[in-house]
């Protein structure tokens, strides 16, 4: 594929202004120099080209994407570090220097700028499942014992069961104390979702805050009763203070 023409209003008009259209381009080279053949650039409708990088060594001998450039930028818009062949461990991005970084730890210690460990990503388990993700600025390091020397930007902690199922989305920004932005998730033996508690994650407990939900099932993993804790007490029974939701399903389990 080389080109991709729309117009939004209409049948195509290959000479005409409204027909909006991208190009691709490619690079490629046979078995006894490289075997490769992949995009080398994007051009989209307003003329602006997003050249696609690939470093020398194993991002070229692989075609692993190593970041993007502008045509309009000498400096690239967004780098790329990795664990493994494929699983991006770094996205950086030059400019505004913030990275989305899963070797950072909580004390800010990362292997980005030569602080952390190498070979440990804090930000993912032992099944590869991202369990820290966060976005800092460039120039975060270790500061007072256990803690970064600034805070993320951004920080979710994430939990999960045997089953994958994720557990916990938590604010893990070191001192964060906003009461709602934390999550925890219940299940039932089918591993359906049956409530959301929403709140103040402490580490161990979550302590309820106004939004949680709760969900009543039929045998088809249809709902037919959604409760919004509307006052943060977490028992989804205050007539006045709760919200409640209830729809049913016809025989072709539609919804009325």
């Amino acid at each position: 594929m080389t080109r991709v023409r729309q117009d939004v209003d209409g049948g195509l008009d290959l000479g005409g202004a409204a027909t909006e259209e991208v190009i691709y381009t490619y690079d490629s080279k046979p078995v006894a120099t490289g075997n490769f053949s992949r995009v080398a650039s994007t051009t989209f409708p307003d003329g602006e080209n997003f050249s696609h990088e690939f470093s020398t060594g194993i991002d070229s001998d692989i075609s692993r994407i190593s970041g993007f450039f502008l045509s309009s930028d000498l400096s690239p818009l967004v780098e790329y570090s990795y664990l493994g062949l494929g699983t991006a461990a770094v996205v950086d991005y030059p400019i505004p220097d913030v990275q989305l970084d899963f070797t950072l730890a909580s004390d800010g210690s990362r292997n980005l700028i030569g602080l952390g460990t190498s070979g440990l990503y804090p930000g993912f388990d032992r099944l590869g499942r991202v369990v820290r993700q966060t976005w800092a600025h460039g120039n975060l390091a270790t500061g007072s014992p256990g803690l970064p020397d600034r805070p993320p930007h951004v920080e979710r902690l994430y939990g999960y069961d045997k089953a994958s199922n994720r557990l916990l989305n938590a604010d893990g920004r070191p001192g964060q104390m906003v009461a709602d932005r934390d999550f925890e998730y219940l299940y039932d033996g089918l591993y359906r979702a049956e409530e959301v508690q929403r709140g103040l994650w402490d580490g161990s407990a979550i302590t309820p805050a106004a939004g949680g939900r709760l969900w009543d099932l039929d045998v088809l993993g249809n709902w037919e009763q959604r409760t919004t804790d509307g006052n943060g007490n977490g028992l989804y029974t205050d007539g006045l203070a709760d919200l409640f939701d209830n729809r049913t399903h016809n025989d072709a389990n539609e919804v009325l």
